[in-house]
């Protein structure tokens, strides 16, 4: 008897979305995107916040779609990717992800309230294991950047040139 390839299961054929603000996008954002990956062979991955500019929310849209492409890119990961218009209601928010969604059946998310709405939109919600969270937490490496400490360490080398020109900070 021949050893013939698994078949991809239907689930893992359609893509499944991933949400995030990537403010900035770390190494930890790129381990989760590696374990989406290996369970669907393409990703839909979500710019959220994308009109909001604060101390939380630093890097403009247009940088955090640079970042995505090119730690995507690198790392060979069949993405799309896509930018979530601000809403100030759930509803109108969760209409804007189903707009998105492409067809996904399946969202990557450790964000509650994100788990919560898609749970309830029908949607099959799976957590993301945090790669040495101490460390790779977008909080954090803002901090380092106000501060003027190291921070490179904690992103994508193909994305320090990025943030660094982006003169967020």
């Amino acid at each position: 008897m021949k050893n013939r390839p698994a078949k991809a299961n239907p689930a893992e054929s359609k893509p499944a979305l991933f949400i995030g603000r990537f403010q900035p996008f770390h190494i930890g954002h790129l381990r989760a995107l590696k374990y989406a990956a290996k369970r669907h062979v393409r990703l839909i991955v979500v710019i959220g916040s994308a009109q909001k500019k604060d101390a939380k929310n630093p890097f403009a849209t247009s940088v955090r779609r640079k970042m995505l492409q090119s730690a995507l890119c690198s790392d060979k990961i069949n993405a799309k990717i896509k930018v979530l218009a601000d809403s100030r209601s759930n509803e109108k928010w969760m209409q804007n992800i189903k707009k998105l969604s492409g067809g996904a059946k399946t969202v990557y998310s450790n964000n509650i309230l994100v788990r919560r709405l898609c749970r309830r939109a029908g949607f099959a919600v799976v957590p993301v294991p945090f790669y040495k969270r101490y460390k790779y937490y977008a909080t954090l490496i803002r901090k380092r950047m106000r501060a003027g400490r190291k921070w490179q360490q904690l992103v994508p080398k193909n994305v320090v040139k990025i943030i660094e020109k982006s003169r967020a900070f």
